[in-house]
């Protein structure tokens, strides 16, 4: 029987696809006890994956706001008691961060008292790390005065932190990268009736 040329030609592309599939499925099989196979590499297990993982500041503030209400002269409150409620600030990033603190500057448009500057003990605050992460507070009470005074956030140090430092970012379920920030007002003798509202900043630089 004559075969066309056409149809040797398909025969044969068929029968080397049919070779070479049998010929790598063959290989594959083949345990590693057989040696080495010139061409293919078949003892390295294992591998090196490298990646960079940036380095994010981020804060979070879970308390934006603390009410004291009303309040008399020759008197005090603080948050300690939790009444009201602390700020609670939080490190949302993946680094380890020192934390500034500043209220608007002081006897000015944003600050809490008109008589801030003949009081500076009048308006104080103090941090407590929610866990045992390492961080570093200011547990005694501090006046806003000095580098806790200033105009906007931008005008805030963080070199030396006046508020926190070595805050981590992870979470062992004890709320570690967390912190509390209190608040103690005592009104200046000389400051007038009416409400009161201070604007602070917080600052969060990597540590």
């Amino acid at each position: 029987m004559e075969i066309s040329n056409n149809l040797l030609a398909a025969l044969v592309m068929v029968a080397m696809v049919v070779s070479i599939t049998g010929t790598m499925s063959m290989l594959s099989l083949l345990p590693d006890q057989l040696g080495t196979i010139t061409g293919m590499q078949t003892t390295q297990r294992s591998g090196i994956a490298n990646a960079t993982l940036a380095s994010e500041v981020h804060i979070q503030l879970l308390v934006p706001t603390v009410e004291f209400h009303t309040i008399l002269k020759g008197q005090y409150n603080d948050t300690t008691d939790f009444d009201p409620h602390p700020f609670v600030l939080r490190n949302n990033g993946s680094s380890v961060i020192n934390i500034s603190i500043g209220e608007s500057t002081s006897g000015g448009s944003g600050s809490l008292w008109a008589q801030d500057d003949t009081c500076e003990s009048c308006f104080q605050y103090n941090s407590t790390p929610n866990g045992s992460s390492g961080a570093v507070a200011y547990t005694v009470w501090t006046n806003f005065a000095g580098s806790a005074e200033a105009a906007s956030a931008g005008a805030l140090s963080t070199n030396p932190a006046n508020l926190v430092y070595n805050l981590t970012p992870t979470d062992s379920g004890a709320n570690e990268r967390d912190v509390d920030v209190h608040l103690n007002i005592t009104p200046p003798s000389g400051e007038g009736g009416g409400d009161k509202e201070a604007t602070i900043y917080f600052l969060a630089a990597a540590g």
